[in-house]
């Protein structure tokens, strides 16, 4: 299964469940930016299921999915520095601060683009930037210290005691959504899976929103 890097934690526990009902399966996760999946699977990459960080970049699959594609749960983008607040950031506005050092994903990775969208929108600069491969390298630089600030998803910032979260007005929302790519037995019942209560309690517990008046995952 192929699953986007915010998702590391929720696919942890979603391995677990699974193959402790289903002994004889070994899931294999592959994790990575969004954009990064799509252009494997378009490469030709065995997969089975992709669950994007945002539905907007399945569009990019060149062939369709076998099922149209299901939406689990939500997120939304944040500000996140770390715990002892070396900045003093106390909002976006500071990030535009001489020698402030914020981390951000790059273009066209699901988190660059919502960080794109929110900066333009709302008129903030930012004075100087790295630009990561994906979320959770954004998250590792903010709780290192490497850097005064990052803008990560809320629920990066429920996995890790070492960085504090500096919630965003009118923040970008993104809605993880499952494209199953075959037709298989196997694949349709981990598809299955994935759509379950029991997956849209995971979700919830880890601080994921729901869909559109939906619990997260969508039940059933």
């Amino acid at each position: 299964m192929y699953a986007a890097s915010s998702l590391a934690d929720i696919m942890e526990l979603v391995e677990e469940g699974y193959e402790r009902d289903n002994p004889e399966v070994d899931l294999r996760m592959n994790l990575a930016g969004t954009n990064a999946l799509v252009r494997q699977v378009n490469s030709g990459a065995d997969a089975a299921i992709l669950v994007a960080a945002d539905a907007s970049f399945l569009d990019d699959l060149l062939d369709p999915p076998a099922a149209p594609p299901v939406p689990l749960a939500t997120n939304e983008l944040t500000l996140a520095v770390p715990v002892d607040n070396p900045a003093g950031i106390d909002g976006p506005e500071d990030l535009s601060t001489e020698g402030v050092l914020t981390a951000r994903c790059a273009t066209g990775v699901p988190c660059g683009d919502a960080t794109d969208a929110y900066l333009a929108t709302n008129g903030f600069a930012i004075s100087r930037f790295t630009e990561e491969a994906n979320v959770r390298s954004v998250l590792a630089k903010v709780s290192t210290g490497e850097v005064d600030a990052g803008f990560v998803y809320r629920t990066d910032t429920e996995a890790t005691d070492a960085v504090v979260e500096i919630p965003l007005s009118d923040a970008p929302r993104v809605t993880v959504t499952m494209a199953r790519l075959d037709d298989g037995e196997s694949t349709t019942d981990l598809a299955r899976y994935l759509r379950s209560d029991e997956v849209a309690d995971l979700f919830a517990r880890l601080g994921f929103g729901p869909v559109d008046g939906l619990a997260a995952g969508g039940g059933g």
